[in-house]
């Protein structure tokens, strides 16, 4: 969670407690005061009707004073255990979502997280792609009908924050002339109140988070620090996804470069990798291995003649000369 946004919830309810045990004392002192000066002054002047009168006055301020007191701290306690139960919570859901390896899976189970802990109906992520923000993910309201869309980066509150950056936090959307009602006529679903945060890397703003329609009051400090810090864990998410896609890609790259070479260079084994690659998948599903095994194997069995590359054709006299091309891949 974001230290500024946790410094700024606390530092709230601090002063909240401050404030209650300021008006306390004051109000104490203010009687004791009082007192004082008119049993120093005129006490043995003063009617007994008066006297009562002032001191059912002072019981009364009293009363009022202890009341005010145990509301505002019983408020001020609530939220700190309401906030500490959340973190709590956030920090045993990080441990979860940490072990989901499918990035459509983990946008969801965010999107729930943020639905449970904020009160909102309704959440959706957007990813950037070129101009445009594309719908990743969407739980609550009508998402079932929003499936597959896109909007540009300038439209909307969802455009704002893509390009700037920055927190949007809405009571009513209808005096905020930033919204776009677009998404609300296609869904039928009406926007009230909106929480909107920017997923951010180092490289930029890559998506926004959107909570919509606080189900009890408007979003407020502790929603913000909550979609904030679980919006980190979506960018971290997504770029590790990224990585993870680009370095397969290159991988995917590289053993097509090798096995046209090998094809170019012997002309009989033409295809023959793919085929063992192909066979031995067979074979790995047959033995109900799972897909991170049979990923490993299949790779495996496309380079298992790579040692090739290092044995020149024209060097060949035998067929040892030929079977060593396995111990040179190996090594």
């Amino acid at each position: 969670m974001r230290d500024a946004n946790i410094r700024h919830t606390l530092g709230s309810i601090n002063r909240r407690i401050k404030l209650a045990s300021l008006i306390s004392l004051l109000i104490i002192y203010s009687l004791v005061l009082v007192i004082a000066r008119l049993l120093y002054v005129s006490i043995a002047y003063i009617p007994m009707s008066s006297i009562v009168a002032i001191l059912a006055i002072i019981a009364g301020l009293v009363a009022l004073s202890t009341f005010f007191v145990r509301k505002s701290l019983k408020y001020a306690v609530s939220r700190i255990e309401d906030f500490s139960e959340k973190i709590v919570s956030i920090s045993r859901i990080s441990r979860d979502i940490s072990e989901i390896v499918h990035s459509d899976l983990l946008l969801n189970k965010i999107i729930d997280i943020c639905l449970e802990l904020t009160g909102a109906d309704a959440g959706s992520i957007f990813l950037a792609e070129g101009d445009n923000l594309v719908l990743k993910a969407v739980r609550g309201g009508a998402g079932e009908k929003l499936t597959g869309l896109s909007i540009p980066k300038s439209q909307g509150i969802a455009g704002w924050v893509a390009a700037n950056g920055e927190t949007v936090r809405v009571d009513d959307v209808s005096v905020d002339s930033r919204f776009s009602p677009e998404v609300d006529e296609r869904s039928g679903y009406k926007t009230v109140s909106l929480l909107c945060v920017p997923l951010r890397l180092s490289s930029g703003t890559i998506g926004v988070l959107e909570l919509i329609n606080k189900k009890n009051g408007v979003f407020i400090n502790e929603d913000e620090a909550i979609a904030l810090y679980l919006a980190d864990q979506v960018s971290i998410t997504i770029d590790r996804d990224r990585f993870y896609e680009d370095q397969k890609n290159y991988e995917i790259h590289l053993t097509s470069i090798l096995l046209n070479v090998m094809d170019t260079l012997y002309l009989e084994k033409r295809g023959h990798a793919k085929r063992v690659a192909k066979y031995t998948l067979v074979m790995a599903q047959a033995m109900n291995m799972s897909e991170d095994q049979k990923k490993l194997l299949y790779r495996a069995s496309l380079l298992h003649d790579i040692g090739m590359l290092r044995v020149d054709p024209e060097t060949i006299s035998s067929k040892e000369d030929y079977k060593a091309h396995s111990q040179i891949g190996y090594e």
